[in-house]
């Protein structure tokens, strides 16, 4: 699954971040990681300069 892009809008990106851990299947593994509102990966941030 592919990160969601996350772009900047009239110079703001605003943006909320819940970081925690959870129990997640890696290659059929169990796992313990860290993940940001629920995914992994977390979000791919696109911002310009000046933003």
């Amino acid at each position: 699954m592919a990160a969601e892009v996350l772009h900047s809008q009239d110079g703001l990106l605003q943006v909320e971040v819940v970081a925690a851990q959870q129990e997640r299947d890696i290659r059929a593994r169990q796992a313990r990681v860290f993940t940001y509102n629920g995914t992994i990966p977390g979000w791919t941030w696109q911002v310009s300069p000046g933003d």
